[in-house]
C-alpha cells in the first residue's frame, strides 16, 4: 500500500472539484438530483481514505465508482 499525505491530498482536491460539479449539474433543471446522495457518500469515502493518506485506496475507490457507473 502506499501511503502519501502529500499525494492523497491533491487527489482529493481533484474528487472535490469533481463532486462539486456533479452536484451543480444535478441541481440544474433537467438536471439528476438522485446524484446528489452518491457523489457525497464518494465524496465523504474518499475524504476519509486521504486522512490516512491512502492512496492506494483513493485509485481503487475511484476504479470502483467507474465500474458502478455514478
Amino acid at each position: 500500500m502506499i501511503y502519501d499525505k502529500i499525494k492523497a491530498d491533491r487527489m482529493l482536491r481533484v474528487v472535490v472539484e469533481v463532486a462539486q460539479g456533479a452536484i451543480d449539474l444535478a441541481g440544474r433543471a433537467g438536471g439528476e438530483p438522485s446524484l446528489r446522495r452518491p457523489v457525497l457518500e464518494a465524496e465523504k469515502v474518499m475524504r476519509g481514505l486521504a486522512a490516512k493518506g491512502d492512496v492506494d485506496g483513493m485509485y481503487h475507490e475511484y476504479l470502483r465508482l467507474l465500474q458502478a457507473g455514478h
